[in-house]
């Protein structure tokens, strides 16, 4: 068979060796390490046959093909980018990937990075269509291979499954593995269990349960500290119950190729035995707290609200961070709008004895008051005719020098037009085939300079055509943004208030507010002024502000 690629992968290089790398992999079922030692002998075999110069190896070891996740093989895609070689060998298309998706993917990813590929014990050339025809449906057969040898398995696992067997993989908190592969309780574990959900039950918070497992000194199967991903694993897992499930979550997606474990499939296509292993809580308890878990959810999304000072409060009693909080004014929290605050994260703090006893603040008081003090530096009559000014100035110097950009463009573009036409002569005046390649090279690095200048030189046109807006227009722009600030509705509101509102301090009978305020926008330092303000005055400034909407609407 003719190798045409090879030969026009040497034509490229004048003669000179190729340049490659090989890839070799073998996964972990049925092969061993040598099938690796076997693959790389034949690939450099063939590599010194045909004059291919192997710079670099990638080799990836007990990694399946039907996944793009092995580091190697990733690693020699990035490397692609380097365009510092220009062929890849395998020993055979499935060692690249048994996924025909992947396959198809990762191969247009080596092409547009100008390599190519090649199977040494297949040697097909994929600028043939023929060939890369064949190539695809040898792909296709690794891909169905892999597929079916898959489901072999997968029905031993669903044999398994409908007895009750443990499938493989780590046992939920609480089981451990019996002689004859059937799930056992471990007592010890099962104790956190029933800790977690009679705690829930009572009505205490993650944060709370967390605290009570680590005094206790309970860890994950794994031996590490519980989190909330860890509680919430735990709470919906209908094990627990003594029901034995399996396939309940979905696969990979065929796209992504990503799993996601909290989504389930339809109840048709998971195994569910009933009774089949010991339960650790009994199924009221864990129905009850499913029902807790989603009215939580519900009032969880209620709540969802910005805090603007986030990371920028603190209690000036005990100096610990003030956090966002949100309630309900009484015990019916499904029912009543809630309640915003921010409040020192020590309050709640059940380990150390020295509880804070700093009072929270109302959000909406203490952001309003805040907001009200940055609209007096940034919308004042003065610093808004000064900015318009600047912004005036700035918008006909930028055209100025667009404007020279545009001229220095244009005769880029006729002296890339001149040296063209002057190649496109030489190039038909001569016979010489090395000399007319050595040129079309020089022709085609042109034309691609010249579809670049092209191209900027229509972006910087555009941007001289925008008409400068006048001081009527701009005024109308800050005015609109004033109204959109005052109601919260600005876009860039949490990048004004990160940029000027330094630290806030709350004591008990009032708050210290420093502020980045700049002393003039012609100057580009800081200036900071702190602000001491009584809890009081806050609330009024917030009433104020509410009386001056309701009048206006």
């Amino acid at each position: 068979m003719s190798l045409t690629m090879l030969d026009t992968l040497r034509k490229e290089n004048g003669g000179a060796p190729i340049r490659a790398v090989l890839y070799a992999r073998y996964s972990s079922d049925m092969q061993r390490e040598e099938s690796i030692e076997a693959q790389v002998k034949a690939i450099c075999e063939f590599a010194k046959k045909e004059n291919i110069i192997i710079i670099k190896q990638y080799v990836d070891k007990a990694l399946s093909g039907t996944s793009d996740d092995r580091p190697d093989f990733q690693q020699m895609i990035s490397d692609s980018k380097l365009q510092n070689f220009q062929l890849v060998l395998v020993h055979k298309a499935d060692r690249f990937s048994r996924d025909t998706y992947d396959s198809v993917v990762y191969r247009h990813i080596l092409r547009n990075h100008g390599v190519r590929f090649l199977a040494v014990a297949q040697p097909l050339d994929e600028d043939k269509p023929e060939d890369k025809l064949l190539d695809t449906l040898l792909t296709a057969m690794a891909s169905y291979y892999s597929d079916n040898l898959k489901n072999e398995v997968l029905k031993g696992l669903r044999l398994n499954a409908e007895r009750a067997l443990h499938t493989g993989g780590t046992p939920p908190l609480g089981y451990n593995i019996g002689p004859d592969k059937k799930l056992v309780i471990n007592e010890t574990e099962a104790e956190a269990v029933r800790i977690i959900f009679s705690m829930i039950i009572a009505g205490k918070k993650y944060g709370e349960i967390l605290q009570e497992l680590r005094i206790n000194g309970y860890k994950t199967k794994t031996g590490k500290e519980f989190g909330k991903n860890s509680l919430n694993t735990i709470l919906h897992n209908q094990k627990y119950t003594g029901d034995f499930i399996y396939n309940r979550t979905c696969g990979k997606d065929p796209l992504t190729r990503k799993r996601n474990s909290h989504k389930e499939r339809p109840k048709d296509e998971q195994i569910i035995v009933k009774d089949a292993i010991p339960a650790i809580i009994s199924r009221e308890e864990f129905e009850k707290v499913q029902s807790l878990l989603t009215k939580r959810k519900r009032f969880a999304h209620t709540c969802e609200s910005t805090y603007l000072l986030t990371g920028k409060i603190y209690c000036g009693v005990c100096t610990c961070s003030y956090n966002g909080n949100c309630k309900r004014p009484n015990k019916n929290r499904l029912t009543q709008n809630p309640t915003y605050t921010y409040r020192c994260s020590n309050r709640s703090n059940k380990i150390n004895k020295n509880i804070c006893d700093n009072k929270e603040i109302n959000r909406d008081h203490l952001e309003t008051f805040i907001l009200s003090q940055i609209e007096k530096l940034i919308f004042s009559p003065e610093i808004i005719s000064n900015t318009i000014s600047r912004f005036q100035n700035y918008a006909i110097q930028r055209q100025t020098e667009s404007n020279k950009k545009l001229q220095k463009m244009e005769t880029a573009i006729k002296t890339l037009e001149q040296e063209l036409e002057n190649l496109t002569d030489k190039y038909i005046a001569t016979d010489n085939p090395d000399l007319q390649l050595r040129i079309d090279k020089r022709i085609q690095e042109r034309e691609r300079l010249k579809k670049e200048t092209e191209k900027s030189y229509e972006e910087e046109k555009a941007l001289v055509q925008v008409t400068i807006p006048t001081k009527k227009h701009l005024t109308m722009f800050f005015n609109k943004a004033k109204e959109q600030f005052r109601n919260k509705t600005l876009e860039e509101l949490h990048e004004l208030v990160d940029l000027i509102v330094e630290k806030v301090i709350v004591f008990k009978n009032h708050v210290e507010i420093t502020y980045n305020f700049m002393p003039g926008v012609t100057q580009d330092e800081y200036m900071k002024t702190h602000v001491k303000v009584t809890r009081e005055e806050i609330r009024l400034c917030y009433l104020n502000q509410t009386s001056y909407y309701k009048q206006k609407n």
